[in-house]
């Protein structure tokens, strides 16, 4: 179910919405980053680099004190990178990114599958340079596979599923996730995959 202002509607297999990203200017991440932790109280997470085919962009991830918002501001002084792009394009900042959980994300792809929601393709060599990785066993690494899910483990060993469908309008990116083990990240280990694909 996902709660909204009517309250909580059934979505399939979708529970909530995990988190969101937005489409900032480089010039002013911190300001963003300020507004969010004075005005609304959220808790900012340490700054990451994170590899786009034409630069880095620096990605700040935020939280509401109790946990429930999620939201991750992405910026590029690269003129090429995706959010840089989007920048442009669309004149200004934006959301652009969209994060649904759910319970069970290797019975939730083949479903949306089914009704004609295309997911993103990840190149076949992503799953070799996983099991080289992760000890996995081949069988779910095989369902990884053939549901493009990308995986990330944290050192507690929380782990992380999620998917990507095709962009929409060339510009919005919805992600499915599943978090197993209390991993607590955004998977920036997968983006570079993400946007390659």
């Amino acid at each position: 179910m996902l709660t909204d202002i009517n309250g909580p509607t059934e979505v399939g297999p979708l529970t909530r919405i995990n988190h969101v990203c937005l489409s900032v200017p480089a010039n002013s991440l911190d300001t963003w980053v300020l507004f969010l932790r004075t005005a609304l109280g959220f808790q900012a997470e340490p700054g990451v680099l994170v590899p786009d085919p034409y630069g880095l962009v620096r990605s700040r991830a935020l939280r509401s004190g109790d946990g429930s918002v999620h939201i991750v501001l992405n910026a590029s002084v690269d003129h090429h990178t995706a959010v840089a792009e989007s920048l442009h394009t669309y004149h200004g900042s934006g959301l652009n990114h969209i994060a649904f959980s759910t319970a069970d994300i290797f019975s939730a792809i083949p479903e949306f599958v089914a009704d004609g929601l295309p997911v993103l393709r990840i190149p076949r060599n992503y799953y070799e340079d996983l099991a080289a990785r992760y000890v996995l066993p081949d069988a779910t690494l095989d369902a990884r596979r053939a549901h493009n899910i990308l995986y990330d483990r944290d050192e507690r060993g929380g782990e992380f599923f999620h998917a990507y469908m095709e962009l929409l309008d060339k510009r919005f990116l919805m992600e499915i996730v599943e978090r197993r083990g209390g991993y607590d990240g955004y998977g920036a280990a997968n983006v570079a995959v993400q946007l390659a694909a």
